[in-house]
């Protein structure tokens, strides 16, 4: 991704990726704008595009490894955050779906079973299965690891380990305590009960709320998701930012290779092997999908039957943690090889489509508030014609979507160490069907900065 500092960057006269080109190719635009103006980019303005092929990147250096020293940094960034809330336990939920909040203390990620993180005032323990026990012991973090033989898959032994209120006990956690859990997501619509909704498993609310009361049990999700302050939004560090630059650069060399060898006729599932996926761990499934019926799926798997037509649509996505990269557009080299219903979708379709996404790029910087990138974007895309349904964009971790400050009238203000997606799919269906560019950036101050240098 692109590294963005406090200073404002113009986008004019640089080269952006073609969205709507068999191979990888770029558009260029010329813009006649006042020196310091605002840049606020109109599809009229977009007069001349080139087809170009873009440099080729690799990979040569090894990820950083998170270290037993940030995993404790990360611990007490998030006791501060219990002490402000008041809470003496932190109960962190996992499972193999929803795995990033554990992780991001522990480095270990559930891969068939549940597990449960309990953060004290003092002390750290890892409850885990059958399975995960062996696993833990990749944690470079030191702590207290526990097997609790519920979390094990159905019908595999259960003749050893401690019951779950012995390991709550053992951790400190009784009728003085009050808990805070994190699972999945937490919930502001309903004020009044959005504390004590929690998605985690019953039977492990029921015994919490047994132990300390059920006032004293409360969602803490927002610690780790809340788009401004939570731990995973924001602040990141140096090595999360390395480690978000190089799985883009993977995912985007996967997605050069299938663009540059992808032929017209190939099955989706014999496209799908040109985005070299190797043996790292996904967040979402990859996207291969030609034709109106399979795109307009939106998430589906390739096929084994569907072949690729010139003149239709195709969607392609790849992706790595902290990464994802996805086009959707035409399969067509030249105007003349769009279908009929389609001749006119580069000027009245993908041309506002792509200065909307200047528009986005330009308007993201630290301090600048979501609702402002989200007013800059839908100035140009928000009408009915162009479908878009979700948000602007959003935050990405090691789970491909941890929240989004981008909505209407958002006050969430963008920070320095947030790890940033440009995502916004316009899908209309109609003769069009849709388009979609999304690629991943960093904000970073200067202080973070020099620290990536180091």
């Amino acid at each position: 991704p692109m590294i963005i500092g406090e200073g404002k960057r113009w986008i004019t006269g640089e080269v952006q990726q073609c969205i709507f080109c068999l191979k990888i190719k770029k558009i260029r635009q010329f813009f006649t704008l006042e020196k310091g103006g605002e840049l606020m980019v109109t599809a009229e303005q977009i007069r001349e595009i080139t087809l170009e092929k873009l440099p080729h990147l690799e990979v040569e250096e090894v990820p950083p490894i998170v270290t037993a020293a940030e995993y404790e940094t990360r611990i007490e960034r998030a006791r501060a955050q219990m002490k402000a809330e008041q809470l003496t336990h932190l109960l962190v939920y996992a499972d193999r779906e929803y795995f990033s909040n554990l992780e991001f203390f522990t480095g270990h990620d559930p891969r068939f079973e549940e597990a449960l993180l309990i953060i004290g005032t003092v002390g750290v323990t890892l409850v885990v299965g059958n399975e995960g026990l062996a696993y833990a012991e990749a944690c470079p973090l030191k702590l207290n690891k526990v097997l609790y033989q519920e979390f094990s898959l159905q019908g595999q032994p259960r003749n050893k380990g401690k019951q779950l209120d012995e390991i709550l006990a053992a951790a400190g956690i009784g009728n003085t305590s009050r808990v805070g859990v994190v699972g999945l997501k937490y919930y502001i619509h309903d004020q009044t009960e959005a504390k004590r909704r929690l998605d985690i498993p019953a039977y492990i609310v029921d015994l919490l709320r047994e132990l300390v009361g059920t006032k004293q049990v409360v969602n803490a999700t927002s610690l780790m998701k809340q788009a401004e302050t939570g731990l995973r939004a924001a602040g990141l560090s140096s090595t999360e930012l390395v480690l978000a630059e190089i799985a883009s650069t993977e995912a985007s060399l996967g997605l050069e290779n299938f663009l540059n060898n992808f032929r017209v006729g190939m099955t989706e599932m014999e496209a799908s092997k040109l985005l070299n996926i190797d043996g790292s761990p996904l967040p979402v499934h990859p996207n291969v999908n030609f034709g109106r019926e399979n795109v307009l799926l939106g998430v589906a798997s390739p096929t084994y039957t569907k072949r690729a037509e010139l003149g239709e649509v195709m969607n392609v996505s790849n992706n790595r943690r902290r990464a994802l990269v996805a086009r959707l557009g035409v399969i067509a080299a030249k105007p003349e090889e769009l279908k009929p219903e389609m001749q006119g979708i580069v000027e009245t379709f993908y041309k506002p489509y792509f200065a909307a996404m200047v528009n986005w790029y330009e308007a993201v910087g630290i301090g600048v508030t979501g609702g402002e990138v989200y007013d800059r974007t839908m100035a140009l895309i928000g009408g009915e014609e162009f479908g878009v349904g979700l948000n602007p964009g959003h935050l990405i971790h090691t789970d491909e979507w941890v929240n989004t400050p981008f909505f209407k009238d958002s006050p969430y203000r963008l920070q320095s160490g947030m790890l940033i997606q440009c995502d916004t799919i316009a899908m209309p269906g109609g003769d069009y069907v849709g388009v979609h560019v999304e690629d991943g950036i960093a904000l970073a101050d200067a202080g973070l900065r020099a620290e990536i240098k180091t």
